[in-house]
């Protein structure tokens, strides 16, 4: 929902806004938060453990995970902040002139392409032990595991797993979408050519099936930042 409410409303209101670089704490905040509020739960998922109980246990656990990542991000920024402002070891400092404040933005801008590479790697290896795990299990394939079930209800062996799936489908299409809008945002910014941004279009979908959505969405990201970067933005 969120995903489709701002793809839609930036269209109504104002083109898509590309925000500044943030504060040094927040690519480590960042980090943390995707890392322990959307990879562990991940991970933890698909682990094929032996208790059915406990594996539905860690499948509910998974559901809120964006919950989580906004809490440990929040959590963790407010408690670096509160450290830094209590020991006064780095006294915040307004930039002499608009070249220094440009260099600082690059700086932060490089950070938080270092945490984006961090996060790109880490859902890449979760998407691949997702993968190997279904491919190994001659009971399962990826068919039946990452695609929804339209038989009807009354069909179906697990109405659950088929709810899951097709909440899962509706966001990993919601946030495409979003993602190939930002991509048309910055072609008709003239950041891009249309070749360029046709290539980043097919190389977001085609990354989807390669190193899975969350992956995708953050080597997304990482282009986009690349290329601010390089155009000294």
């Amino acid at each position: 929902m969120y995903n489709i409410a701002r793809t839609v409303l930036s269209n109504i209101y104002r083109p898509l806004a590309i925000t500044a670089a943030p504060a040094r704490d927040v690519p480590v905040a960042t980090f943390l938060g995707i890392a322990g509020g959307f990879v562990v739960p991940s991970v933890l998922m698909f682990i094929p453990f032996a208790s059915f109980d406990l594996r539905q246990k860690l499948t509910a656990l998974w559901q809120p995970s964006p919950v989580y990542v906004g809490i440990l991000t929040a959590g963790v920024l407010q408690y670096t902040r509160r450290s830094r402002t209590a020991s006064n070891t780095e006294p915040i400092t307004l930039p002499k002139n608009k070249q220094n404040q440009k260099q600082h933005q690059q700086e932060k801008r490089q950070r938080l392409v270092s945490v984006y590479n961090l996060g790109f790697a880490a859902t890449t290896l979760g998407h691949w032990l997702a993968v190997y795990n279904v491919l190994e299990d001659p009971n399962l394939s990826l068919s039946r595991v990452f695609l929804p079930s339209i038989a009807p209800r009354s069909e179906q062996s697990n109405g659950i797993l088929n709810f899951l799936q097709w909440d899962m489908g509706l966001y990993v299409a919601s946030a495409a979408v979003h993602g190939l809008q930002s991509i048309l945002e910055f072609r008709a910014r003239g950041y891009v050519t249309t070749s360029q941004a046709i290539s980043a279009a097919l190389s977001f979908l085609f990354g989807h099936a390669v190193v899975g959505p969350a992956a995708a969405q953050i080597g997304l990201s990482v282009w986009k930042e690349r290329l601010l970067l390089n155009m000294g933005i």
